[in-house]
């Protein structure tokens, strides 16, 4: 989805995901095609 919404390509969306789990903004839910991301909720 976000491939279409924004119009990044597989590389550029990955590396994106990956830095916005490293600030812990998203967090990665599932595995493989099934794979999602939601907001990190504060503590």
């Amino acid at each position: 989805m976000c491939i279409e919404t924004f119009g990044f390509g597989k590389t550029k969306s990955v590396s994106i995901f990956n830095k916005l789990m490293k600030l812990g903004l998203i967090k990665k839910v599932g595995s493989g095609s099934k794979t999602s991301y939601i907001l990190a909720s504060e503590d």
